[in-house]
């Protein structure tokens, strides 16, 4: 008996548009592209709980006559290819024919269109993939599309979606990126009867890149980079304006946002040495091409691209951005300083004040690189030797020399000290100023899911509009550097597993807070460090790597064939 079958057309079509329609900033994002296409230079995008109960996008574009109306919404239906060769050449937002199919299948989808030279327009209504009815209707010039009851149909796919005020942030994210993409157009996003973004022609890219980021356009530079037939376009903020995460970075490849790796490679490679490290600035790069060098046919929803000549391109990204920054002659005289010398610690001729007065410790660490209570014995001493790579330092302790995860380390002690004030008494601060500042839609899902948890934790925190939160009180033990720890935690994609969630957390957030491999440290810091770590027996950071590996005299005889 045969066991292979075909799938019946509603099946099929509800699985094609599960690879183009995620969520609802899936579908906002195909109808505005779309928009782009007719010459639209003007496209209102507004919303009912986060886009669940309805999505409609209008547009003052070129519109279309009834008969597209009867035929937009079926599958592969397009105006935009119609040869193979096509594909190699693709100047368009969309060319597939899939956006209006793939929303059609899974929601009650109503168009309203009529062309700019026609006298009177027409309305379809499909509903889940079947039309409904189709009507004369007068209206402007333009398109409107109404999206009701997404994915009513397919309940298992609508579980999946986070919460309007996660959806909405999503969405605001989306229209973003659409006004990045075509700059010539007006765009904006309502919700509830409220704006919240508006985005007018004037402002073009420099200017977007600002308001996102909250720098002003004198805090960026800007070049424009021409070889033969490549053009890049950069806006880079200054090396003194940067950000704790990612979040400011944008690509373009021939006016379309995407993520990839090798554009994003070369970037970090050509501002590698500017930026301090775990630092990210506001960048946009707008790559310009022939389409037949790039394939932007490899991803359902067009986020990722191919292209032909990576090399060159890698190389034209990284030299381009390495030029803003022209090197500056000094003729500094080095002398010697005493972080250039080993730092020792012997406990026979050296006393407990001398070496913790002396230690340099930068915030957040001051109370952690406390003076510790005792030491290992009265006979041992110890010396810090070097850093070893950019993640360890050497230490030597009498008979034994200890490679030293400096970060594990501090991120150990932060964790235990943390614990230990939950147990006992948290040490709260309340922020003089409350401080509230704008999420991406994952990180606002990532504060609703984990809001009780933060509040136990010490960040007193409230939501504040759609895609905003206000933070009035922070862990005394993160000090100011709590804004930028937060951050960085709630940008992460990590999942936490319920039974250990609250541990898992402050783990997290340790991680973030402590010191960073690379990161420049004084000897005493080091030897700070590793004398707590020490005295409080501890051999492994929260998420279990150790924190030193030890090597004894004896194991090294051994190795060398020495006799013990």
């Amino acid at each position: 008996m045969a066991r292979i079958k075909i799938l019946p057309e509603n099946i099929a079509r509800k699985i094609a548009a599960g690879e183009v329609i995620e969520r609802p900033a899936s579908v906002v994002k195909e109808l505005c592209e779309n928009a782009f296409d007719a010459q639209a230079k003007q496209i209102e995008v507004e919303l009912a709980d986060g886009g669940l109960s309805l999505i409609r996008v209008r547009d003052n574009g070129l519109g279309m006559s009834p008969e597209d109306l009867k035929v937009c919404y079926l599958p592969h239906a397009t105006s935009k290819i119609e040869t193979e060769e096509d594909l190699l050449r693709i100047r368009t937002w969309g060319f597939r024919g899939e956006a209006l199919s793939s929303i059609a299948a899974v929601s009650e989808l109503t168009i309203t269109s009529r062309e700019k030279e026609a006298l009177i327009g027409a309305r379809i209504k499909i509903k889940f993939g079947k039309e409904v009815s189709f009507v004369e209707k007068g209206l402007a010039p333009g398109t409107i599309v109404e999206v009701v009851n997404l994915f009513a149909n397919v309940p298992a796919r609508r579980a999946f979606l986070k919460s309007p005020r996660a959806e909405t942030a999503r969405v605001n994210e989306i229209v973003k990126l659409m006004a990045l993409e075509n700059p010539q157009t007006n765009l904006s996003l309502k919700t509830k009867g409220k704006i919240l973004f508006e985005y007018n022609y004037k402002l073009g890219r420099l200017g977007l890149l600002a308001e996102f980021s909250g720098l002003k356009a004198e805090n960026f530079l800007t070049e424009e980079v021409e070889v033969r037939d490549i053009r890049l376009t950069i806006i880079l903020s200054k090396s003194e304006h940067f950000f704790p995460t990612a979040r400011y970075l944008y690509f373009l490849v021939n006016n379309r946002v995407v993520k990839d790796k090798l554009i994003s490679a070369a970037a970090f490679e050509g501002l590698k040495s500017v930026y301090p490290k775990g630092r990210y600035p506001a960048l946009l790069l707008a790559l310009t091409l022939p389409p037949e060098q790039v394939d932007v046919n490899v991803h359902p929803a067009k986020w990722e691209v191919r292209f032909r000549e990576e090399r060159r391109l890698f190389e034209l990204i990284k030299k381009s951005l390495e030029n803003l920054f022209k090197p500056t002659v000094s003729f500094e005289i080095k002398t010697k300083i005493e972080e250039d010398l080993p730092i020792s610690y012997d406990r026979k001729t050296t006393s407990e004040e001398d070496i913790w007065s002396t230690s340099k410790v930068a915030e957040p660490a001051e109370n952690i690189f406390k003076k510790p209570s005792t030491l290992f014995s009265k006979n041992t001493s110890y010396q810090v030797l070097s850093r070893f790579g950019k993640e360890f330092f050497l230490i030597l302790a009498d008979d034994e020399l200890y490679i030293f995860d400096y970060h594990a380390a501090h991120e150990r002690l932060l964790f235990e000290q943390w614990k230990k004030e939950l147990k006992d008494n948290l040490k709260i601060q309340a922020l003089l100023v409350p401080q509230v500042f704008s999420l991406t839609g994952k990180s606002l899902e990532r504060v609703e899911i984990l809001l009780p948890v933060l509040n136990s934790l010490g960040f007193e925190i409230d939501f504040f509009g759609e895609e905003k939160i206000i933070l009035r009180s922070v862990p005394a033990l993160l000090g100011d550097f709590s804004r930028e720890v937060l951050e960085k935690f709630l940008a992460e994609e990590l999942s936490f597993s319920a039974e250990n969630l609250l541990e898992e957390v402050m783990a997290r957030i340790s991680c973030k807070a402590a010191r960073k491999a690379g990161e420049k440290l004084s000897f005493e810091e080091v030897l700070n460090l590793f004398i707590e770590v020490k005295n409080t027996g501890l051999s492994n950071c929260p998420h279990g790597r150790p924190l030193y590996w030890r090597i004894g005299l004896d194991e090294v005889r051994r190795k060398l064939g020495r006799k013990i």
